[in-house]
């Protein structure tokens, strides 16, 4: 894999951009921001889609507090725990 300049429009969408040596194949790695507009849940750290649904704040992990997420709770979001990031938010949106 090489890492490869972005056109204009691939920088609104892609953080990275590579391309395989062998197959001339160019994939990239989308901004998290897509993360908000996903069907499901996902991280807001890393995009994963394996979390665990909470019933309590736990009080070793961190528990984001962005305005989004404080919005998100007080419209009656669940709370969701990602196991990579070993971070806590709250979420709308269903498991997937």
């Amino acid at each position: 894999m090489k890492r490869i300049r972005r056109k204009l429009w691939e920088r609104a969408v892609y953080t990275v951009l590579v391309r395989c040596r062998n197959c001339d194949r160019r994939i990239g790695q989308k901004h998290l921001v897509y993360n908000y507009f996903s069907p499901s849940t996902r991280c807001p750290c890393c995009g994963g889609a394996d979390l665990e649904r909470r019933q309590k704040p736990d009080r070793v992990d961190r528990l984001l507090g962005n305005p989004y997420r404080l919005a998100q709770r007080l419209l009656g979001g669940g709370l969701f725990h990602c196991e990579l990031c070993r971070v806590q938010f709250y979420d709308l949106r269903g498991m997937g």
